[in-house]
């Protein structure tokens, strides 16, 4: 054997004695990851897609970029957080409550009258699902908020309908009757998501700002801010696409005032008053 071939041999002999369950926890990993980044971007444009269509903007009149959408989960992912983290110490709170059991171990503890009122809720959701979208096909917009917490409730129940069939079950597997199951109902909620952001947008901070191309100063409320663009409405309540190489300088009209707390609002005098107070007063 020549000296070639020793390392050769070396470099087998390692990959032979590399644990298995290592690189598949790795691949896992990896594949994991690539199913996050293509949610992301999904999830992205669909709260886009809501975001608009609330302002009455298509994709095809947005002057906005593919990075654009992809970066907007910077606007949706601290608000989804922070919901997350309230359905989870809710969630927390209720198995410390009911001390760790199951639904199904709780059912199978209780009268039969504790059983209809546990599934009181559910039965519950299910009728007012349809009923949700039969408001809004008669009303129309009036009913519009009650259309997506409709449809999801209403994809719940078909699904669980074809999934309840042994043969249909059994014919697919877990992965595909779960993302069946949910993936839709998420990007809907999204869609809404990203239609309510409109409202909370619209009472966002007033600017002024410097446009270069008008030679004039503007007062207006930023709704998105893009790679290119700036998207505000303006005096006369009008939406407006400002290039970002207009914007020649920028300036809160109001600063924020800090959280003061419940005791310094009832009573000034519990409280050391600021610098910005001060000045105001005199």
């Amino acid at each position: 054997m020549s000296e070639a071939d020793v390392p050769d041999s070396q470099e087998s002999a390692r990959e032979e004695t590399r644990d298995p369950g290592v690189t598949l926890f790795f691949e896992r990993i990896g594949l994991l990851g690539g199913a996050i980044a293509s949610l992301s971007i999904i999830i992205s444009v669909v709260y886009d897609w809501g975001f608009f269509t609330a302002l009455g903007i298509s994709f095809a009149d947005a002057p906005t970029t593919l990075s654009d959408h992809i970066q907007s989960w910077l606007v949706w992912l601290p608000r989804i957080a922070i919901s997350a983290i309230v359905v989870l110490a809710i969630e927390l709170l209720t198995r410390r409550i009911e001390r760790g059991m199951t639904e199904e171990e709780i059912i199978e503890s209780s009268s039969s009258r504790m059983r209809r009122f546990r599934a009181s809720p559910y039965s519950f959701m299910g009728v007012m699902g349809p009923i949700f979208l039969i408001l809004w096909i008669l009303f129309g917009e009036f009913f519009a908020n009650g259309v997506f917490p409709g449809l999801v409730i209403c994809w719940f129940i078909f699904t669980g309908w074809v999934f309840s069939h042994p043969t249909v079950r059994d014919r697919h597997s877990h992965l595909f009757r779960w993302s069946v199951h949910w993936l839709p109902p998420v990007l809907v909620l999204f869609f809404y998501f990203g239609s309510l952001s409109v409202e909370h947008d619209f009472s966002a901070r007033e600017y002024k700002i410097d446009v270069r191309s008008i030679s004039s100063t503007k007062n207006v409320k930023i709704l998105r801010s893009f790679e290119r663009w700036v998207l505000v409405r303006d005096e006369r309540n009008a939406i407006v696409w400002i290039p970002m190489d207009d914007i020649g300088r920028m300036e809160l009209v109001q600063t924020p005032s800090s959280f003061r707390g419940l005791v310094c609002i009832f009573s000034k005098r519990w409280c050391p008053r600021g610098p910005k107070e001060e000045s105001s007063d005199g």
